[in-house]
C-alpha cells in the first residue's frame, strides 16, 4: 500500500511503499530544501507522520 506526503511549502509530493520510507524522504527534503535539521527529531517525525496518507 503506497504512502504519500505532500510538502505544502513547495507543493511537492513524495510517494514510497511504506510510511517509514515517506518519513525518511520528507525529512531529507526538509533538510535539503528548507534548511531543517540534519537529523530527524521526534517532533519532526510526528509532524510528518500526521500528514502521511496511504492509498
Amino acid at each position: 500500500m503506497p504512502a504519500e506526503y505532500h510538502c505544502p511549502t513547495c507543493n511537492e509530493t513524495f510517494e514510497e511503499t511504506t510510511v517509514e520510507g515517506v518519513i525518511k524522504r520528507a525529512a531529507a527534503h526538509n533538510h535539503e530544501h528548507h534548511g531543517g535539521p540534519e537529523a530527524i527529531t521526534p517532533e519532526i517525525e510526528a509532524a510528518i507522520r500526521v500528514n502521511v496518507t496511504e492509498s
